[in-house]
């Protein structure tokens, strides 16, 4: 039985993750420790298959929620912490967000 490690799709590094050639697995979010992103990917026979519809409503979703509430480059010049403040807001209901309906679902 083949055994390979499961590269990162973004920066190609290993993931903690090993998959056989008779792995399969859908939506599976990958992890990847050294750049600390999260990606849904597919697996069959050994083939690798990234799934871009998770980060792609997760940007989606930060800009529309950043607009929404009036967080501007213009806010990041006048008062930088509450810049801060409302953009983690804003990025951990996205991640929420993405995880509950996307993800897990």
């Amino acid at each position: 039985m083949k055994l390979e490690w499961i590269r990162c799709p973004i920066c190609g590094s290993k993931t903690r993750d090993r998959i056989r050639s008779d792995t399969i697995m859908k939506n599976y979010p990958l992890y990847c420790p050294k750049c600390k992103q999260e990606t849904l990917i597919n697996v069959k026979e050994l083939q690798v298959t990234v799934i871009k519809a998770a980060a792609e409503v997760f940007f989606r979703l930060v800009v529309v929620y950043a607009n929404r509430q009036g967080v501007t480059e213009q806010l990041k010049s006048e008062n930088q912490f509450l810049w801060i403040y409302k953009m983690n807001n804003i990025l951990a209901c996205v991640r929420e967000i993405v995880e509950n309906e996307i993800i897990y679902s």
